[in-house]
C-alpha cells in the first residue's frame, strides 16, 4: 500500500533516483532549518505545530490547536493559535462549537489513529479487536459547518472503527486524504526558509549525536523528555552548524 519503502535512518545511503528528491540549498543556510524541509513541513504545507502556523502564514482569521500536551499547546498559543486541551473538553467538537456555533471552515487531522479518548475503542484495543480509531477525524467532520473541508494528513492504514460515514454524508463534507507531494512543495518551501518568512528550525527542541539515536527514541516514546517537540540528531557528514552537523 505504501510502495514498500519501509525508509531509512543512517549517516549515509544510497538513494534510488537521487535527482528527484535531493535538492540544493543555499550554503549559509543552518542545516536545522533545512532538515524539516524533507517531510514535515511539506506534510504540514500540504493539509501541528507546524501546520497551525503555516495556516496562519496563509492568512487564517482563527486557528484552533487541539492537544493533550501542554507544552505543544503552549507552543501553539505563542504562535497565536488559541489553544484546546483535550484533557479539559473530552469532546472538543462540542467546545469549538459552543463559542464558534457555525463551526470552522477547514479541519485538519494530524494524529491519525493511534490517538483515542473513547472508552469504546479503549474496550476495543482491550478485547484485542481493535481497528485504527476514529475520535480525532469524527471530532473533526463533527466541528465543519455543512458544506466544510476536512484533511488527513495523520497516518490511517486499515478499516476504521466507527466512521461516522452518516455525518459526512448529511453534511456534505469533503475529505480528502493521503501522503504528500513534497517534491511539488521543495521550491515554494525552501523560498520561505531563505528569505526568513518561516523558520521551522523552533521544532528541534533537543540536539544530539546520531550514535545515541536508541536513546532518543526510547525517551521520547516514553515521554520522558520535558518539554520535547523533536530532536536534530548530528553525524560526521552534512552541514556544518551551530549545533554540530545534521
Amino acid at each position: 500500500m505504501t510502495g514498500g519503502y519501509p525508509g531509512d535512518q543512517a549517516e549515509y545511503c544510497r538513494v534510488p533516483n537521487a535527482d528527484l528528491t535531493c535538492v540544493k540549498a543555499p550554503k549559509d543556510i543552518e542545516a536545522s532549518k533545512l532538515v524539516s524541509l524533507a517531510d514535515v513541513t511539506p506534510t504540514a504545507w500540504h493539509g501541528n505545530e507546524l501546520a497551525e502556523r503555516l495556516a496562519k502564514l496563509r492568512a487564517a482569521s482563527k486557528v484552533y490547536a487541539i492537544d493533550k500536551d501542554e507544552h505543544r499547546l503552549d507552543i501553539a498559543k505563542s504562535m497565536g493559535m488559541i489553544p484546546i486541551n483535550v484533557k479539559d473538553h473530552s469532546d472538543p467538537a462540542d467546545y469549538i462549537l459552543s463559542i464558534e456555533p457555525y463551526g470552522l471552515d477547514r479541519g485538519i487531522e494530524a494524529s491519525g489513529f493511534r490517538s483515542t479518548n473513547s472508552a469504546a475503542h479503549a474496550t476495543m484495543r482491550a478485547l484485542g479487536v481493535e481497528g485504527d480509531s476514529s475520535d480525532t477525524v469524527s471530532a473533526a467532520i463533527k466541528a465543519m459547518p455543512k458544506g466544510g473541508n476536512v484533511a488527513l494528513i495523520g497516518d490511517f492504514f486499515y478499516n476504521t472503527n466507527n466512521f461516522p460515514i452518516g455525518m459526512l454524508m448529511e453534511k456534505g463534507i469533503t475529505l480528502r486524504g493521503g501522503q504528500l507531494y513534497a517534491q511539488k512543495y521543495f521550491p515554494l518551501l525552501l523560498g520561505l526558509v531563505v528569505e526568513g518568512k518561516y523558520d521551522p528550525s523552533f521544532m528541534f527542541t533537543h540536539h544530539d549525536k546520531f550514535e545515541n539515536i536508541s536513546k532518543n527514541y526510547d525517551a521520547f516514546f516514553s515521554h520522558k523528555t520535558p518539554g520535547g517537540l523533536k530532536v536534530c540528531l548530528s553525524t560526521a557528514f552534512g552541514r556544518e552548524q551551530g549545533r554540530g552537523s545534521v
